[in-house]
């Protein structure tokens, strides 16, 4: 599946819910509330540095150059079978 699939063509909304709740990290975030070790100014800091991090990470790849392309058939084998040889040079040839 990728994130283009809808998922509401083959997983029901009542099972998409079960698993929410059952979610791990809301789970835990309960559990250390709940036993007073996380306040609700923590967690939103946390938050809050996380998505600082992740913005901070973005940025950095979106002024990447473009990856080439020609290099997916790199790193993946140690050797190229011969059918992805074919293909990759199939590709180069473009």
């Amino acid at each position: 599946h990728t994130t283009a699939d809808d998922p509401t063509k083959y997983q029901p909304p009542a099972e998409l819910e079960a698993w929410r709740q059952r979610d791990p990290i809301t789970r835990y975030r309960k559990f250390l509330m709940d036993r007073t070790l996380l306040t609700d100014a923590q967690d939103e800091q946390l938050h809050d540095e996380v998505n600082a991090e992740f913005q901070a990470a973005l940025d950095l790849y979106e002024v990447l150059p473009p990856p080439d392309p020609a290099r997916q058939f790199d790193y993946t084998y140690a050797e190229l079978p011969p059918q992805l040889q074919r293909q990759r040079e199939e590709f180069l040839g473009f």
